[in-house]
């Protein structure tokens, strides 16, 4: 059973599971951001039998990549609008 604000696993290894996750994903070249977060969190709740579930929330706007760029991508327009 997992609850909000439980703590997360160690691990096996010399990091933390998600920061283990995190490390071999952001080491693949041409993903952006949210497809990295989103194989983290698959890793993640594989390796722990679904008890631990990582969160993110963003306000990026723009295309990131850890480990370069995809050639393929259309850059996304700049908006004028502000935030609230």
């Amino acid at each position: 059973m997992r609850f909000d604000g439980s703590v997360a696993s160690d691990g096996t290894g010399e990091n933390g599971l998600y920061t283990e996750e995190l490390l071999a994903q952001i080491r693949q070249e041409g993903m952006q951001i949210e497809d990295v977060f989103k194989k983290v969190r698959i890793g993640v709740m594989q390796r722990s039998n679904n008890m631990q579930t990582p969160w993110e929330t963003s306000s990026l706007t723009g295309d990131f990549y850890f480990n370069g760029r995809n050639t393929h991508s259309t850059p996304l327009r700049q908006s004028n609008r502000h935030p609230i």
